[in-house]
Formats: C-alpha cells, structure tokens, sequence
C-alpha cells in the first residue's frame, strides 16, 4: 500500500542517485517531491522497467505522462541502475527533440517490515509513438519522412555530443507531441560516456533484437555512439516499408539475415568479432551474393537519396557509420522537399 516517505528515507533516496552520478557528472544534483499530485487517468505503455499512463493534475486541466518505474532497489538491496538512468538521463537533457522531465517524485510501498522506494517521472504527454504512423501506413510523403529524420537525428546529435549513448533507439521510443515534434524518449539502457573515455567492456545484448547492431548479436562489448547509428538505418526504413528491416523469427537466426543484406561477417569487416563466442556462428555462415541492401531498399520503392543514407548506417564496420551529427548534411536533406515542418498530419 503506498506510503508517504519520512523525511530520512527520502534523503537516503536523494543520497544514492546523487552518489550513482556524480562519478560520472560533477555538482550533480536533483530535486524530489515526497507527494506524487497526479491522478491516473489511462493506462498508455507497460514495459520491463515500468509503467507509463496519462495523469491529470491537481487544480488544472493539464494532462502530462507519468512513468512509474519498478523498485528503486533489487531485491539483495543493490539499487536498480535502470531506474537511475531513466531518472537522471531526462533530468539532464534539455533539448526540443528529447522528452521534457516536468518534475520528480518518490512514493513508499510497504513491503513487510519495509518501505520500499517507488520513483515516478512527470514528463510532457505524447498523443503517440513513431510505430503507430508506421504501421497504419499513414506516412505517404517524403517530406514527412524528412521531418522525421531531422528530429530523430537532431535529438541524438545532442545526446551524442554530451557523450551519451541511448542503446534501444526504436519506433516504440520515439514519440511525436501535441505540436507534432518528435521526442526520444527511454533513457533505462542508456550509456553515460562522461569523464569516461573507455569504448568498454559495456554490457552486450541489450538492445531491441530487430534495432541491434551486429556487434550486439555476436556479443561484441566494446562499441561506440555508431551503436544507435544502425538502430537510425533501421527505423529510417520503416518509414517507406512499414515493416522491419531485420524480422525477430524463431526460423532465422538474426545475424544470417544481417549477413544476407550486408555481407560476410569477418575479423575484416566487424574487427573484434574473432574474440566473441558467437563467432563460429557468422564465420561458416556464407552468403549466397555479396552485399545486396541497396538493391532490396530500390525494390522497396525508396527514393536514391535515402537509400545512399541509409546504406551509410547500415554498414558492418561500425567507424564506417555516419554520425548523428554528419548524417543531417546528407544530400537527402537537400533534395527532398521542406514542405513539412512538423508531424501534426501523423496524429490521427
């Protein structure tokens, strides 16, 4: 049953998020209410880290989206590091295509002798995410898909900057507000890189199976930003297909259809693969051509512009990958048409 915090459990909570950040970010520092003043109105997403609904607030009519995340502790007391990185990651960015953290706050859920801490994030309500114009189908024009990458590129360009590595980048983790700007969203895996100049070891297979690089199905736990590069090529294709580049079935191994598009996987074209334990798997698994994406995005009926795109995320050699940053002087943002501003037209 929930419970309000005593003033010395609140602080013992304010005291281990500080202590789990300040190694990476100096002076850091956050404010927690000890009252969670929102009233559930609609369930809007359930995933492995929490829930998330729309909440209305007390002596308004404003509406925000409140995620509630599991324990802030596991079971042995060691503290839950996805919580702490969903709560620190929104608390840290402020930029247009990241989404907004109104407010922080900690309620108790007695659990036998103990109060277990339960953290929730206040944030600014999306009307949805990016796989529901996908899969309706609803995005027809170019421009739209434009408007789309410029925001997708823009906030992780940001993120990318402050060294930050988000590691799940998916449809279902970008959202389009009431103004039709588009939000990142979903900090629980993410990597902060500050004052940490190592490229690993990291923890290896963390991402969405479909938007994972190749270096994550083999294993690989040294990578980089061109982590999420690959996850961008992945869903930039799904704005023409509709569907997923790279198909989770319980038939086909992911890496052999990843070797079918991309070509063969080797200590040449994926350096370090030699040393993981799923090399033998992708080292017997030859091709029947060499690298045939393009040719399979131009049956897709995807413009020539996005194709060379895409085909510079899609790539196995990941310092082969463009940037976030780099990505947004691509001919693609040239030729195709500014005829969109924003994706109000996808909130159907």
């Amino acid at each position: 049953m929930p419970h309000q915090l005593l003033t010395h459990e609140l602080n013992e909570v304010k005291n281990i998020i500080k202590s789990c950040f300040q190694r990476f970010i100096p002076n850091f520092n956050i404010e927690i209410s000890p009252k969670c003043n929102y009233q559930a109105v609609q369930s809007i997403d359930r995933g492995i880290y929490g829930q998330v609904y729309k909440a209305a607030l007390p002596q308004t009519e404003g509406f925000v989206a409140v995620k509630e995340l599991k324990s802030f502790k596991h079971g042995d007391g060691r503290v839950n590091l996805q919580v702490v990185r969903d709560l620190g990651g929104l608390s840290l960015f402020k930029h247009e295509n990241i989404v907004k953290l109104e407010g922080i706050c900690v309620k108790g859920v007695v659990g036998g002798r103990t109060v277990n801490p339960y953290i929730s994030l206040v944030m600014e309500l999306c009307e949805c995410n990016l796989s529901i114009p996908i899969k309706r189908r609803i995005i027809k024009e170019d421009s739209q898909r434009k408007c789309i990458m410029t925001h997708l590129l823009n906030g992780l360009s940001y993120l990318h900057r402050n060294r930050i590595m988000h590691r799940d980048l998916k449809p279902e983790n970008v959202l389009i507000n009431q103004n039709g700007i588009l939000k990142i969203t979903d900090f629980g895996t993410a990597r902060f890189k500050h004052l940490d100049t190592r490229t690993g070891p990291y923890t290896k297979f963390i991402c969405t199976e479909a938007y994972a690089p190749p270096e994550q199905h083999l294993g690989m736990r040294h990578y980089d930003e061109s982590f999420d590069m690959w996850s961008v090529g992945c869903i930039m294709t799904e704005l023409w297909t509709g569907e997923t580049l790279f198909p989770v079935s319980a038939l086909f191994n992911i890496t052999r259809i990843i070797i079918d598009l991309c070509g063969e996987i080797n200590e040449k074209t994926l350096p370090g693969v030699e040393s993981t334990e799923m090399y033998e798997v992708a080292k017997n698994y030859k091709p029947g051509q060499k690298r045939i994406l393009e040719r399979k995005l131009s049956e897709e009926g995807i413009p020539l512009p996005a194709i060379q795109l895409i085909s510079q995320f899609i790539i196995l050699i990941r310092w082969q990958r463009l940037s976030a940053e780099s990505a947004l002087s691509h001919c693609f943002f040239v030729l195709i048409s500014d005829d969109v501003q924003d994706l109000k037209g996808l909130l159907q």
